[in-house]
């Protein structure tokens, strides 16, 4: 496969910081790249959190014209992010147990990690009983603001206030509570109190583009889903945290 260095590290970038080193499941230490021949799609997960990054075939050229998945080590991802960022057009060679990125001047070669990747995509929401669009730079102050009020487990809560604006809130039974109003645009119903963890939550506003994103929500316990107004190649999904 031969695709634009800028794109595949652009790529990693945006997913690469959901993943997380597991000794007690391997296959999430890493960042998959799955194969569909129209469609590449690069996804990266600790289970509380997923970013998926997808690519049109116009973005690449291949000679492989049957699907197929790898692993990619988190540690080999990030080389080559760092490695290949300045370059141009980039090579990529597998097989059952290794990959190889190749561009003229560079060769990086990396074991691939051997399992099965989890069926991610059924926890993307298909629908949303909650549609809110929010100014990016807004959500991403108020939960800056808030999050200096969470608690052990860096819990910030979101409310409804009538159909037009969202408070982000925090209570600490030693510091006080903080809470932050932002105008929004909704659709569907009314939730009462769904809580998140902030550092979560920023690390997926940080990587989206474009001026206002959507978050879609399904109550209070379900996968909450990110994405830009302006480019849906990119979702970032965010799991609440249960209200005790």
């Amino acid at each position: 496969m031969e695709i634009g260095a800028d794109v595949l590290v652009n790529s990693l970038n945006v997913v690469i910081f959901s993943a997380q080193i597991s000794e007690i499941r391997p296959e999430l230490s890493g960042v998959l790249i799955d194969f569909e021949v129209n469609l590449l799609k690069l996804v990266a997960t600790d289970s509380f959190r997923l970013s998926e990054k997808k690519l049109k075939d116009d973005q690449y050229k291949t000679n492989f014209n049957s699907a197929w998945k790898i692993i990619i080590p988190l540690k080999t991802s990030h080389e080559v992010a760092r490695i290949f960022n300045n370059s141009s057009s980039l090579k990529i060679y597998k097989d059952a147990n290794q990959v190889l990125f190749r561009t003229e001047t560079t060769e990086l070669i990396s074991r691939l990690i051997d399992g099965y990747y989890p069926d991610y995509e059924q926890i993307i929401p298909k629908s949303s009983e909650t549609e809110l669009i929010i100014d990016r730079d807004s959500l991403l102050q108020a939960v800056k603001l808030v999050s200096s009020f969470s608690g052990k487990i860096n819990d910030i809560h979101f409310k409804l206030k009538g159909d037009k604006t969202l408070e982000v809130y925090a209570v600490n039974q030693f510091l006080g509570e903080n809470n932050y109003l932002i105008p929004i645009k909704m659709k569907g119903v009314t939730f009462v109190d769904i809580v998140f963890n902030w550092r979560y939550l920023l690390d997926g506003l940080k990587v989206l583009s474009g001026k206002e994103i959507i978050l879609n929500l399904n109550g209070e316990v379900r996968p909450a889903m990110l994405q830009s107004v302006e480019d849906k190649s990119l979702l970032y999904i965010a799991m609440p945290i249960k209200s005790s």
